[in-house]
């Protein structure tokens, strides 16, 4: 009879493995590990603890006790693209247990979530619980393309941050009125309020903001196609007493929102200071003449706007006109933005009769407006004009009909002017304008293919004072040659701060030579795709900079601090030592020589590390 076979006992390494498989700590609940927690007598150890796993990172997030904000100022904390899920703000949430908690907090995350991916490595409403836990003091929180957040995350975050005044959410599918309630309801300080690509936001939500947030000074709704008049109404006819700025986009807005920004307007301590209306459609020529009645607006930003017409400004059959001059009065209007509208030449005029005191005016793509308009709208605001501006605007060129221009030193305040990408601006529209023009301080001829040297002599000549221009920029404009920059340096020598001849083919050395010596003042140069530029105009420029400021009352060396070369193939290694030179005996701190065929790799880099402070770009 054979004796049994005596059991061996396990290995070390079989009993360990045991343990492992049964993962003791792991089975306990959340409750229990977060009892245990309690127990660590410090933060480094709740730290280390928090390192473990993301289970644990996440219970110390929950647990962990924010340290006081300070009055040092705020605290940003910013999350992008891959790093923007809750196990990073999780971390940042243990983290402030020992370190002052983030007052403010931008997330900006991958618009498109991968199937399949944890939700610890996305921004859901866990993230928010634990930022509401963890930033008590949180007054500013911006949540773009979080679109697995939801009503219960922002309702977490109204009873944890009631010190919240800026709120910023973009594409939040899943976001309802039901997270918006709990924050209008919670955070009573909110002063800030931007809403973009958020379908699920709809009346309600508006409702409570104009019931509960009496410090709301700015809103921008965008492409929120639940919000209709009712909700824009419930905001607009409210008493919020410090609401100033306005912004709507991409939605239906009727004649009864319009009418109630006119009827808040006409009470003074209420009204809108701002108003920007970007694609919006639904209002007719009524509803906006109501909108004309605010008295206090100030700045209006129209663009795309389906139902701007010229009838919005003149009265309709059964009204006289005086009466259509009381309604679409626009009194206090001083900022006017036109993009994309089809309006012509009468209802500008008609607006300028009625907006009599416009400060600035700008027009992208207003294609119906001509030349006669514009002169016409100017005459009109010659007292208080400070800025105009034309951007693409395919109807504006030539002299007026006639051959008439405009009375010299009409516009004595003028001081900003813009023609950018206007193809029919040429020498006649350049002479009628400079008549306009007393003492301008900025200048931009942008992209003006038929300018040439004798329209732009002709509007500096036409200028009673030139001495007071301190940014050109003539970029584009590729028929200007020497003649125009010997113009321009000649009368605003002194005051010329800035100055870009970007694509101008006809600029060679001898501009560099003469802005070198007539121009002690200036600080940024872009010579960019200046194809006839050379070693000879670099050498140029920096011999007369060093002339001018030979003076008594000039230091010397230049004090130019940018200057752009970039596509100037006519540069080679020999214009290094005089760009050398120039930083090491003034105050150059930019220099770009991007795509410059001429230059050596080898003596880029030996400049570089020569001028170590100099930020360079080849």
């Amino acid at each position: 009879m054979k004796r049994p076979r005596l059991r061996s006992f396990p290995s070390p390494s079989e009993e360990l493995g045991c343990y492992k498989a049964q993962d003791l700590i792991g089975n306990l609940p959340d409750e229990c590990i977060s009892h245990v927690f309690s127990f660590l007598p410090s933060h480094s150890d709740r730290c280390s603890c928090a390192a473990v796993s993301r289970r644990w990172l996440l219970l110390q997030a929950l647990q962990a006790t924010p340290a006081a904000a300070g009055d040092d100022g705020a605290a940003t904390r910013r999350f992008h693209s891959h790093k923007a899920n809750d196990a990073r703000l999780a971390a940042m949430a243990v983290g402030s247990c020992w370190r002052r908690a983030p007052t403010e907090i931008f997330i900006r995350a991958s618009s498109m979530e991968a199937p399949g991916v944890s939700s610890l490595m996305a921004v859901t409403d866990l993230g928010l619980a634990i930022i509401s836990h963890a930033c008590p003091s949180l007054r500013s929180l911006s949540l773009w393309n979080c679109v697995l957040i939801g009503d219960e995350g922002l309702a977490a975050v109204a009873g944890g941050c009631p010190e919240l005044e800026k709120l910023d959410v973009s594409n939040a599918p899943k976001l309802g009125d039901g997270g918006l309630i709990a924050v209008a309801a919670g955070c009573r300080r909110l002063s800030m309020l931007r809403l973009e690509m958020c379908p699920g936001v709809g009346d309600g939500a508006l409702r409570a903001f104009a019931e509960f947030s009496l410090n709301l000074e700015s809103i921008a709704i965008g492409s929120c196609p639940l919000v209709g008049d009712a909700g824009f109404v419930s905001v607009f006819s409210s008493s919020l007493p410090k609401l100033s700025k306005v912004r709507i986009v991409d939605a239906a807005v009727g004649d009864g929102a319009l009418a109630a920004i006119g009827d808040r307007g006409e009470r003074t301590a209420l009204g809108f200071l701002s108003l920007s209306l970007d694609n919006v459609w639904g209002f007719t020529h009524l509803g906006f003449r109501r909108l004309a009645m605010a008295a206090t607006l100030r700045s209006l930003e129209l663009r795309s706007c389906r139902g701007l017409t010229d009838a919005c400004f003149f009265a309709t059959g059964g009204e006289s006109a005086a009466a259509a001059r009381r309604e679409a009065a626009f009194v206090g209007l001083r900022n006017l933005t036109l993009r994309r509208s089809s309006l012509t030449d009468g209802g500008l005029v008609r607006l300028s009769e009625t907006a009599e005191k416009l400060e600035s005016l700008e027009l992208e793509k207003c294609h119906e407006v001509t030349t006669e308009g514009l002169m016409a709208a100017v005459r009109s605001w010659s007292r208080s004009l400070r800025a105009l501006s034309l951007v693409k605007c395919n109807g504006v060129g030539g002299a007026p009909l006639g051959g008439r221009g405009m009375v010299p030193g009409r516009c004595p305040l003028l001081r900003s002017l813009t023609i950018n990408g206007c193809p029919r601006v040429g020498d006649e529209f350049l002479s009628s304008l400079g008549r306009e023009l007393v003492r301008p301080k900025r200048m931009a001829l942008v992209g003006l293919c038929s300018v040439t040297d004798g329209g732009f002599v002709s509007l500096m000549a036409a200028m009673q004072r030139r001495d007071g221009l301190r940014s050109v920029d003539l970029s584009g404009c590729r028929r200007i040659t020497d003649w125009s920059v010997a113009a321009l340096v000649s009368g605003a020598s002194e005051a010329l701060k800035r100055l870009a001849l970007e694509g101008c083919d006809g600029v060679t050395d001898r501009s560099l030579r003469l802005i070198g010596l007539l121009c002690p003042a200036l600080v940024e140069l872009d010579l960019s795709r200046c194809k006839r530029i050379g070693d000879g105009g670099v050498a140029g420029l920096l011999a007369s900079s060093s002339t001018a400021a030979a003076g008594p009352s000039c230091r010397s060396g230049s004090r130019l601090e940018v200057l752009s070369l970039e596509g100037c193939s006519g540069i080679t290694d020999e214009s290094l030592g005089s760009l050398e030179e120039m930083a090491l005996r003034g105050n150059l701190a930019g220099l770009n020589l991007k795509h410059c065929g001429g230059l050596s790799a080898a003596a880029v880099d030996s400049v570089r590390r020569t001028l170590w402070w100099c930020d360079l770009i080849s």
